[in-house]
């Protein structure tokens, strides 16, 4: 899947906390450790980060940051645009839809 040009990799954290309920620090290594972790397994970089149960502070976005991640996704589920933060961007849940109606419901976010 890492080869694959239609999957992207992200990560995710270490023991997947809501992250706004923890300290500057912890959130630090859960962050940090996740990345670090992923990017030994695959030997690739990784840049995208999902923020679990899109639980965030004001301390998170900025270590996410930090750790060298150029996207991250929160579990809103909601339209980006060209001026959406790209370290806060909505999700768009996929469920078991058949053709038609995947194709109707992905035209209502894009």
């Amino acid at each position: 899947m890492i080869q694959s040009e239609l999957i992207t990799i992200g990560a995710h954290t270490i023991n997947h906390p809501a992250l706004g309920n923890l300290s500057r620090g912890s959130q630090k290594n859960e962050i940090s450790w996740g990345k670090t972790q992923l990017e030994d397994l695959f030997q690739e970089r990784i840049t995208t980060f999902s923020y679990p149960h899109g639980h965030l502070n004001e301390h998170t976005e900025s270590l996410v940051k930090e750790a060298g991640f150029s996207v991250a996704f929160t579990t809103e589920e909601n339209s980006f645009h060209e001026h959406s933060n790209v370290y806060t961007l909505p999700r768009i849940w996929i469920h078991n839809w058949g053709p038609d109606q995947f194709l109707s419901n992905l035209l209502k976010w894009i």
